[in-house]
């Protein structure tokens, strides 16, 4: 949970904002808007990962016609939707850690933007904190729901692996050599990340002091591969769902329990 995310009501002048790096606060505050109305459209997935890291699960495009229709001016390049985009993950995957705003400035000052900061005086550094206070923010009021708090509180105690992420390929033919068998039938080749608790504890070090972007902590991930076809998806689908709704079912009695 973030503390202490307070409006600021100083704002830089135009021409200090444009010196200044990252996003100007409108673009953000509208990446922000656009991300949060596809997620209430069921349009994407905001996925919190263990190892700091915040991903939008969504079709690009449906990002960058939801930031068109939230920003003022010009429809956005795909290159600007992309910044956009990272930017916004910056920041949630920080906020996901939880602690107090002026810790994350520090944090996000000292890693993300570091370099950006080199060319600024004393004014420009301040401002720009400033900035990154109200990003701060947007992001904690737009995208981190109740779900997320608790999720960030189940990561940070668990001791047996975490999803990281699900990738697949699509496999079009086979050929076993030693078998002397060809598959020519389509299916998928999935793999599975995660991260490892005995490896997740080296990342909960590093945290003590600074904040890993997205991905930059992947290449620390476990993963295993499997194949399938329809009838594994669809064994997975009817197993998933199950246990979906059992696990809603349960938090449902838990904060009826709780409220009374």
């Amino acid at each position: 949970m973030v503390q202490g995310v307070l409006p600021v009501t100083n704002e830089p002048d135009d021409q200090t904002e444009k010196k200044l790096p990252g996003l100007p606060l409108k673009t953000f505050e509208a990446a922000v808007k656009a991300i949060a109305a596809l997620r209430d459209q069921g349009k994407a997935l905001l996925f919190l990962g263990k190892r700091s890291s915040f991903r939008v699960i969504a079709e690009f495009s449906d990002f960058k016609d939801a930031l068109a229709s939230q920003a003022e001016g010009d429809e956005p390049s795909e290159e600007d939707a992309h910044k956009a985009l990272a930017e916004v993950g910056n920041y949630a995957a920080a906020l996901g850690r939880g602690g107090r705003v002026d810790a994350l400035v520090d944090i996000l000052s000292n890693t993300v933007h570091r370099k950006d900061l080199e060319g600024l005086d004393e004014n420009g550094k301040e401002a720009f904190r400033q900035r990154v206070r109200e990003k701060i923010g947007f992001t904690s009021d737009g995208l981190l729901t109740r779900a997320m708090r608790s999720r960030e509180a189940r990561l940070a105690t668990t001791t047996a692996p975490s999803i990281e992420d699900l990738d697949f390929e699509l496999v079009c033919e086979r050929q076993d050599g030693l078998q002397a068998k060809t598959v020519a039938e389509p299916f998928l080749r999935f793999r599975l990340r995660y991260s490892a608790e005995e490896r997740d504890s080296v990342r909960s070090v590093f945290w003590a002091w600074a904040f890993v972007p997205p991905g930059r902590g992947e290449h620390l991930a476990d993963s295993f591969e499997f194949d399938a076809d329809e009838t594994d998806i669809d064994l997975l689908i009817a197993r998933l769902t199950r246990a979906k709704e059992r696990l809603l079912r349960a938090r449902e009695q838990s904060r009826e329990n709780g409220d009374g």
